[in-house]
């Protein structure tokens, strides 16, 4: 008897073993699957798991989720020397210095020169008054061939040269249909001024411009309140900026217009003010002014905001007005202005938000609303903006969204709406946001890099990957556990992450 019930009970052990084999299938029951234009095959397992525990330890490893000090130290640290802002002028944007008075003195970007299917654009490495050397970039949808002088990317896109006075030329570029192009390069940012000069009343160190006008280069006075003129010792001011910090690309080489050397804190100017005139917040020229609080009020002829301009002024208070006469903001101006409140409104003309330039400003209550003239945001550009609320369209011009640009921004309570345009939404890119309804992801994208929306766990209903998109990262939608109808995979895909 006792020989008859072991027996049973190894048919029933294998008989649950095999209805596990048969449940295997349905583990992603979150979703019905569908497969669209495409067939279904198991594939070949890379890898044996020899036991659920060994498993469930694999994937907590490969499925860790990305906190904000490791994403953070990948993409973006503020307070790392080795920290990269050359991919901050990705795309260039259509001369700044368009104001009639402008006075020429920093360089004018064209961009989107189109020649019949090829399309180039020209950037600069900075477009800060600079002692610095200045790398112009010229940048192609299409393979080009070299130039003499240039040099030429491994993917053939991207042509660079190295300035180091300022010149003026005409670039013939090819591509490898024999299209051809004129490109003007123009260079008139680098000083040639050997020293700068001190104002009568000693407040300010300043440069004179080849136009006449200057440059505050260094405040020297003792104020607590403190106002950037916008005439001084008789001459208009342009600028206000120290040109060390020209054409920055680590937090390192920021010098802020209070201390001779870089990335060190302020802590006596508590006010500021900047009167209308000024046209151009060079590079770190606020960086780290810890003291500064109040409203900042920034003048309506504002049309540059450089690098780290105001980050870490994290006790600056109320609205963020950008002036529409803003057509640039560079990466980490506002990082961690993290009492700065309402709505954010990022203005017509501005086509790229770079690396953090709005990342843990906490404070914000309002609406985020960005321009339709947007080409892509950033890796951590919005990144812990927690107060956020109701929709977040992403504009028909954005191509790329970076890695981390809107992680953890939890406030967002409505729906996010991605339209056609948008190529790549890289890694990390919405994780751990409150967007809520049905995901449309536009038929224009390609790929949806790793953990893009991790933890995403409102967004509801079906969802449909477009045909086109060849590969979805890992953990791509983990966690998406409001995502309950039917999941569609087009033909066109290639990868699947972990």
């Amino acid at each position: 008897m006792k020989h008859k019930e072991k027996k049973n009970t190894k048919k029933i052990l294998l008989i649950i073993l095999l209805l596990l084999l048969l449940l295997i299938p349905f583990s992603c029951t979150v979703f019905g699957t569908r497969y669209e234009n495409g067939n279904h095959s198991s594939g070949n397992i890379k890898k044996e798991i020899d036991s659920l525990d060994d498993y469930d330890d694999e994937i907590e490893d490969d499925f860790m989720f990305v906190d904000e000090e490791s994403l953070e130290e990948e993409i973006f640290n503020p307070d790392v020397e080795e920290l990269d802002f050359k991919d901050n002028y990705r795309y260039s944007y259509t001369n700044y210095n368009n104001n009639t008075n402008s006075n020429n003195n920093y360089n004018s970007n064209e961009s989107n020169l189109n020649i019949k299917d090829l399309v180039a654009s020209i950037s600069y490495s900075t477009n800060s008054l600079t002692y610095k050397t200045v790398v112009a970039t010229i940048t192609s949808n299409k393979e080009l061939v070299e130039v003499k002088g240039w040099t030429l990317s491994e993917d053939k896109k991207t042509l660079t040269k190295e300035y180091s006075s300022n010149t003026e030329e005409s670039v013939t570029i090819k591509d490898k249909d024999g299209i051809t192009k004129n490109i003007i390069v123009s260079i008139k940012n680098i000083s040639s001024q050997d020293k700068e000069k001190t104002g009568t009343d000693g407040e300010f160190k300043y440069i004179v411009l080849d136009s006449g006008e200057i440059q505050l280069t260094r405040y020297i006075g003792s104020k607590t309140d403190l106002t950037i003129p916008s005439n001084y010792d008789g001459y208009k001011v342009y600028a206000v900026g120290n040109p060390n910090s020209g054409g920055v690309t680590s937090s390192s080489q920021a010098y802020s217009i209070f201390n001779d050397t870089p990335n060190t804190p302020n802590t006596t100017i508590e006010k500021l003010t900047i009167e209308n005139g000024i046209q151009a917040i060079s590079d770190g020229s606020f960086n780290k002014c810890t003291n500064l609080s109040g409203n900042l009020d920034l003048p309506n002829t504002l049309n540059y905001i450089g690098i780290l301009a105001f980050n870490y002024c994290s006790k600056l208070t109320g609205d963020l007005i950008i002036p529409e006469s803003v057509t640039y903001i560079g990466a980490a101006a506002f990082y961690k202005c993290s009492n700065l409140t309402g709505d954010l409104i990022i203005p017509e003309n501005v086509v790229y938000i770079g690396k953090s330039t709005f990342a843990s400003c906490t404070g914000f209550d309002g609406h985020l609303i960005l321009p339709s003239s947007l080409m892509e945001i950033g890796s951590t550009a919005f990144s812990r903006c927690t107060g956020f609320i109701g929709d977040l369209t992403i504009p028909e011009g954005v191509k790329v969204i970076g890695a981390g640009a809107f992680q953890r921004c939890s406030g967002f309570n409505g729906h996010l709406v991605l339209l056609d345009g948008l190529i790549e939404i890289e890694r990390s890119a919405f994780g751990a946001t409150n967007f809520t309804g049905v995901l449309h992801l536009p038929g224009t994208l390609e790929s949806i890099g790793d953990f893009a929306f991790t933890e995403c766990r409102r967004l509801s209903g079906d969802l449909s990957i477009p045909e086109g998109v060849k590969s979805i990262g890992t953990a791509a939608f983990q966690n998406c556990t409001g995502l309950t109808g039917i999941l569609s995979l087009p033909s066109t895909l290639e990868s699947i992450g972990s």
